[in-house]
């Protein structure tokens, strides 16, 4: 994160398969990122071609949760890329379809297709 800047590239669903090659630790990056067609954005971050929404973001604060950082960002660039599809969403640790819901809920969970969107981005 050297220069505070990263992409958030928002999939369709039709992406599952790179979304799946970004979230597996037998590939490294550039395997990953061969995988798609990339191309500069507004400000030169990578925006992958046929994703539903590219953002370009300034990270405004970093936080180390458990084994993860969390980054909150200010987008500053966004490009809405897709329409006529369903995005690519990640609930209950399983790939949901675009018109099923989730395995099984909680007491009190509720479902929605905008639970969480899975998204791929590179830092720079």
């Amino acid at each position: 994160m050297t220069h505070g800047l990263l992409a958030i590239n928002i999939l369709a669903h039709e992406q599952e398969a790179l979304s799946s090659l970004f979230g597996s630790s037998r590939y490294d990056m550039e395997a990953r990122f061969n995988a798609g067609t990339w191309r500069k954005g507004e400000i030169g971050m990578p925006i992958l071609e046929g994703a539903l929404v590219s953002l370009e973001c300034r990270i405004s604060l970093t936080q180390e949760i458990g084994t993860h950082s969390v980054f909150f960002v200010e987008p500053l660039c966004a490009e809405f890329t897709r329409q006529e599809t369903s995005g690519l969403v990640w609930f209950d640790r399983a790939i949901a379809g675009p018109d099923s819901a989730p395995r099984a809920l909680a007491p009190g969970q509720t479902w929605s297709r905008r639970a969480s969107i899975v998204s791929i981005w590179k830092a720079f």
